[in-house]
């Protein structure tokens, strides 16, 4: 089997044109799929397709993850009225360009993914070759549908080559149905995609997954599934309408055990620590957690390899997949190598962690405390903090000076008030497009799934062990975190699982997932209430003027304590382009609770 390095160019496998003519479905030639080389060259269409001005981290993260409470804009100019008023009620509006974009995105690589699958047959490149580049394509359809049914559950479900009829006359399907159909695209893949072996000998340098990766992918989806259901009567759906309510009896599901059991099982078919692992697996946990964000200088063109990684956009010269490198670092911050000032972007460092999740992972793994007010940290014992967030303060690599960042130390000093995210994408932090990659899932998430299905199914002591495998790495670094010696109820221990999946994956894109899925109840209790209460502390009231201070200058607002209305945020609206395009969808279809 031929070793593929690069390929040799990235393809548009559809135009809009293309959607209105039926006859002409792809626009492509023959050619396109003579190869081995073209090929591979349409699976980097597909990654293409992930990523992006609006892509899986691209600008759309950045709007979604602070429609979870966890994130927030560090400035005011761009973010506008509607925007923020739809983040602050955990959801987007219809009409937002981050909602609107980013389903065109997702949907774009879905077509990609669609049209290499249907014209593989007419390839004359060997059978054995071709039913792994279609298992490939069928996991990346997967994950893409599986990004879209956690925003929008109700989807248009194109599974062939976008026609008159599919792409302007599609109506949407029930979220039921969607999920299936991911399920029998990563069942199906994970039969059909390269052994790590494979990947190995077959792609030098370049991070592609293999068939474990949908296998991984299955532990989270029967998570999501376990958690919808564990939340049945304050979700989504409209229970007053038998037809809305989940129906997942095809996939041998009646109750939300019947989801988490499925999830531990393909969780711990890939842990060694299960005693169940299947041998060829080839995952395993980075020895230091900073070593997962720590990307040398001369960095080029050639992956960073660990273990940990199962699904991953890499980085290639020119990408846009590091589009959140000046978004997300102070500018010109130490280990700076560009201090032209020319290069100075003003969207630098928008894209934030807030001040409560910071307070609270201070406060679950304490460090140091303000005397003068209790419950107000500076430090924390947790290490994945230090390679997560920079706060405290910064240094400036150009002129050497200072800059404070709540929580401030120094009374009476003025402050950049958010901490800023440190864990990503360039290495030399002068806002070009960053030279590493973009973490959509890595092993990590493996084990939270596996402690969220323990605890769930009242298997206590498994869940503090998969949890306790985490903390053992992050150990290695410092003094906590550590689980020994805690005693949790059921309600207590999935609480705690859910922040170890924020600390551990914090401004990894996850923020919106893990706090949507269970239910409109769960987010009073463990965001509404504890995020008002925050907002209203002494410390609070003193930034609340600080330039672009949005979250804490709230103007007598406060997340929502009703179920009604937090149940209306659990979905984005569905977006305003596609009822507009799609004649398949009408008003009526609109998501079962949504803002006027």
């Amino acid at each position: 089997m031929k070793r593929i390095i690069l390929a040799i160019s990235v393809l548009i496998v559809c135009s809009c044109s293309d959607f209105l003519n039926e006859k002409q479905t792809t626009g492509l030639q023959e050619s396109t799929y003579a190869s081995e080389e073209m090929l591979e060259s349409n699976i980097y269409g597909i990654l293409t397709g992930f990523s992006g001005t609006w892509g899986v981290s691209g600008e759309s993260m950045e709007f979604f993850s602070e429609a979870s409470a966890l994130t927030h804009w560090g400035g005011s100019s761009r973010l506008g009225k509607p925007k923020w008023d739809s983040t602050l009620k955990f959801t987007q509006y219809s009409t937002n360009d981050a909602n609107n974009s980013h389903f065109q995105s997702l949907y774009r690589a879905i077509d990609y993914c669609n049209v290499l699958i249907d014209n593989l047959p007419k390839s004359p490149v060997n059978e054995a070759y071709k039913k792994q580049i279609e298992a490939e394509a069928k996991f990346y359809r997967g994950v893409l549908y599986f990004i879209a049914v956690q925003i929008w559950a109700d989807l248009p479900l194109r599974i062939s080559t976008v026609n008159v009829q599919n792409a302007t006359n599609c109506p949407r399907s029930h979220y039921s149905k969607v999920y299936e159909q991911i399920i029998k695209d990563f069942t199906e893949a994970s039969e059909g995609m390269r052994t790590p072996q494979q990947v190995r000998e077959h792609y030098i340098g370049i991070p592609r997954p293999d068939k474990y990766a949908p296998i991984a992918y299955l532990s989270s989806v029967y998570t999501v599934i376990g958690s919808l259901l564990a939340s049945e009567n304050d979700n989504f759906w409209n229970n007053d309408k038998v037809e809305r309510r989940p129906n997942f009896k095809s996939l041998g599901i009646e109750t939300s055990d019947d989801a988490y059991k499925k999830a531990l099982e393909y969780a711990e078919s890939l842990i060694q620590e299960s005693g169940k692992r299947i041998p060829e697996c080839a995952y395993k946990l980075v020895d230091k957690y900073s070593d997962l964000f720590h990307y040398d200088p001369d960095y080029s063109s050639i992956a960073y390899d660990n273990p940990e990684q199962i699904f991953v956009l890499s980085y290639t010269p020119g990408s846009t997949r590091g589009y959140h490198a000046f978004r997300t670092l102070p500018q010109y911050c130490e280990g700076t190598l560009d201090c032209v000032q020319t290069s100075y972007n003003t969207n630098t460092g928008r894209f934030r962690p807030n001040r409560w999740v910071f307070q609270k992972w201070c406060e679950t793994y304490p460090g140091e405390e303000n005397t003068k007010h209790p419950g107000m940290y500076f430090t924390c014992l947790d290490p994945r903090i230090d390679a997560t967030l920079y706060y405290g303060s910064i240094v400036n690599a150009c002129d050497g000076s200072v800059t404070i960042i709540y929580p401030q130390k120094v009374e009476n000093k003025k402050v950049s008030v958010y901490p800023y995210f440190k864990k990503y994408w360039s290495s030399t932090y002068n806002m070009d497009n960053g030279t590493s990659n973009f973490y959509c899932m890595r092993f990590a998430e493996v084990y939270l799934n596996a402690a969220e299905a323990a605890a769930a199914l009242n298997q206590e002591p498994k869940a503090r062990d998969y949890i306790e495998v985490l903390h053992k790495r992050a150990r290695g670094e410092g003094e906590w975190p550590n689980w020994n010696g805690r005693e949790f109820k059921k309600d207590e221990l999935l609480s705690a699982i859910f922040w170890e999946r924020i600390f551990e994956l914090y401004g990894e894109g996850h923020e919106w997932n893990e706090v949507h899925r269970h239910g409109a109840q769960w987010i009073i209790d463990n965001i509404s209430i504890p995020k008002n209460t925050f907002l209203d502390r002494y410390e609070n009231s003193d930034l609340r003027k600080a330039s672009g201070d949005q979250e804490s200058f709230k103007a007598g607002f406060y997340y929502s304590t009703s179920v009604e209305e937090v149940r209306k945020g659990l979905l984005a609206a569905f977006p305003n382009s596609e009822f507009l395009y799609n004649k398949g969808i009408g008003y009526e279809d609109q998501n079962d609770y949504y803002f006027e």
